[in-house]
């Protein structure tokens, strides 16, 4: 119990240092559209070339995080998605030992790493995009009302998954009946939902679109790093 406890809390943590902690600077105010080309350029690239494109997705992303000035934050995203990665290449490494589908050693790395890149080229944009693009895109959809329930649950999800990482980890320490732990942390995070949500009500912006400030420094290396993928897709 201990010991999964402990797993649990450290992939909870990575998830929340990875996808809620890129900060307020940098690639958080490039545009939008930059950082949303990255993905479908990734995935196309790691499945036309397989290993060789998912390298080449590894370096370009691997740069843009290493610009990000934020090591703990890009470590974090790294080791995130190691874990699925790792499992498909164990998996398949298995499944050849048991004769289903014979690969080699090198094959099963070539496996991680593609999916890690896929992985990673969908990552990056979901960590670094900034909540209020996702507002303003929803808020031409529907009222700015609803549109706000995206600001409170940016709010809310961390705060939710760090509450369930401590009732974890009191129960891997104390012994208590997990079940008991994790209602009590239900019960905490329900009780803060309600008071987010109608928070966000009524600080909701009253616009459509709130004007938010680019740096564009960051949006042409985003598109630098786009253009890049492109032009290794044929």
């Amino acid at each position: 119990m201990r010991r999964l406890g402990r797993l649990i809390s450290i992939l909870v943590g990575l998830s929340v240092r990875g996808f809620f902690e890129a900060g307020w600077t940098g690639f958080r105010r490039s545009h939008p559209a930059a950082k949303l080309l990255i993905a479908p350029l990734g995935i196309a690239l790691v499945y036309l070339h397989a290993a060789k494109g998912a390298a080449i997705v590894e370096a370009v992303i691997a740069v843009l995080l290493a610009l990000s000035g934020d090591p703990g934050w890009a470590l974090s995203l790294e080791a995130l998605l190691l874990l699925p990665a790792a499992w498909a290449a164990a998996s398949s490494l298995a499944l050849s030992i048991l004769g289903v589908s014979p690969i080699t050693p090198t094959q099963a790395l070539e496996i991680m790493l593609r999916y890690h890149a896929a992985g990673l080229a969908i990552a990056y944009p979901a960590a670094t995009i900034n909540p209020m693009d996702a507002y303003n895109a929803a808020a031409r959809l529907t009222s700015p009302g609803r549109a706000a329930a995206i600001l409170a649950a940016y709010r809310l999800l961390p705060h939710g998954l760090n509450t369930f990482r401590e009732a974890i980890e009191t129960a891997s320490t104390k012994n208590p009946p997990i079940h008991s732990a994790l209602a009590a942390a239900t019960a905490a995070v329900l009780e803060e939902a309600e008071g987010v949500i109608e928070a966000a009500k009524y600080r909701a912006p009253r616009t459509r679109r709130v004007r938010l400030e680019r740096d564009w420094r960051w949006t042409l290396l985003e598109a630098a790093a786009a253009a890049i993928l492109a032009a290794t897709l044929p």
